[in-house]
């Protein structure tokens, strides 16, 4: 009867462990990073001298794996006086950005952003033309190639700014590199 009893027993504790124990579920979030800060500090080439210092900063936010939108500031002044006519320009807008093969640690890219873009362009030497300011609205895009770092922290991204009317801007078309936190 003893024996009876303890096998009665153990079969109810065993069956009850297994009807009882709790499963930690999977998560479902995704396993990519979402956010993204970028800094830019790069030259403008132009005739193979520093034209100018062009700077960016953006936040991006990642909606679906290949797809990132968000928002950017950045602009340009004289680097090192070597500059004819003094200028500063500042752009503000937003970005759409799709990646081709996302889950690699090298992707290549393709961006587009309309923005705003002011621009004051100082007194010409020798009084050629006084000085000029003027404000408009814009659209670039820019294919590139993102270098991810081995936990995908970090990225540098190589891209080159094709501005639609590249005529009415101080880089109407340049290369660029970005830094990136991706958090």
């Amino acid at each position: 009867m003893k024996t009876r009893t303890l096998s009665f027993s153990l079969i109810i504790f065993f069956s009850s462990v297994v009807v009882l124990s709790q499963n930690i579920e999977k998560s479902t979030a995704p396993t990519y990073l979402k956010n993204q800060i970028g800094l830019q500090i790069n030259p403008y080439l132009s005739n193979g001298t520093i034209y100018s210092i062009v700077y960016g900063f953006r936040y991006g936010y990642r909606i679906w794996k290949p797809v990132t939108l968000g928002a950017e500031i950045s602009g340009s002044f004289p680097a090192f006086n070597n500059s004819p006519v003094p200028f500063t320009d500042f752009k503000a807008g937003a970005f759409a950005r799709y990646t081709f093969r996302p889950e690699k640690r090298i992707q290549i890219f393709l961006e587009a952003s309309p923005f705003y873009a002011y621009t004051y362009a100082g007194e010409w030497p020798e009084g050629q033309m006084d000085a000029i300011e003027w404000s408009k609205f814009g659209i670039y895009v820019a294919p590139g190639v993102s270098l991810f770092t081995k936990n995908r922290k970090f990225s540098l991204d190589l891209y080159y700014k094709l501005y639609i009317n590249p005529e009415d801007y101080v880089q109407g078309k340049n290369f660029s590199f970005k830094l990136n936190f991706h958090f």
